[in-house]
């Protein structure tokens, strides 16, 4: 699956982006989102760019995860226009300048991942990052991928966060009626870190 991900072309890593975005504009509007929680897209994700420049043109507040210190994890902090970005330390994109979240919650969150399913399982990188910055969150989770993404069922662990929605180029599946969880040893393995 990553490797299919790493071999599409630009052109339609950037055509494809734009539908999904589409489709959050929508969703953030319509849950009247003020503070949106979003990831800085490597070159084979569905591209956040424009769905963080359309949130600062609303005065929606983004928040990115970034990693301060040298702890290693990740935590929310706060990404204004024209704030500058560097990279972390897994090569994944965040602000120069980290001002973390101190309380309050996410109204939305744009969640990628290497795959999900109909139930709103995710398959991540590995090493828990974005499970960790989902715990306590009670805003609307909605994982974005390509449509090749979501499989039939995914392997689950007990400290996994779902999401409730998850938006393709072609499709919105909701998750929320459709609870109940993988069992361990089905499905795809993790084969990345993030």
């Amino acid at each position: 699956m990553e490797k299919r991900r790493r071999n599409l072309s630009a052109g339609w890593v950037v055509e494809a982006s734009a539908r999904i975005v589409s489709r959050l504009v929508e969703i953030v509007a319509r849950q009247g989102a003020c503070r949106v929680g979003c990831y800085l897209a490597r070159p084979w994700e569905v591209r956040t760019e424009r769905f963080v420049e359309y949130c600062w043109s609303t005065g929606r507040q983004v928040w990115v995860p970034a990693v301060q210190g040298r702890a290693g994890q990740y935590e929310w902090c706060r990404y204004s226009a024209g704030a500058g970005v560097v990279r972390g330390p897994w090569g994944v994109e965040q602000p120069a300048v980290l001002h973390p979240m101190r309380g309050g919650d996410l109204d939305v969150v744009v969640v990628p991942g290497v795959a999900f399913d109909s139930r709103g399982n995710r398959l991540g990188y590995g090493g828990g990052h974005f499970d960790r910055l989902l715990e306590g969150i009670r805003g609307l989770k909605v994982g974005v991928a390509f449509d090749f993404q979501v499989v039939g069922r995914l392997p689950v662990e007990p400290s996994d966060r779902a999401v409730e929605l998850v938006i393709t180029e072609q499709r919105e599946i909701s998750c929320r009626g459709n609870r109940s969880r993988s069992e361990p040893g089905d499905g795809i393995k993790p084969n990345e870190k993030r």
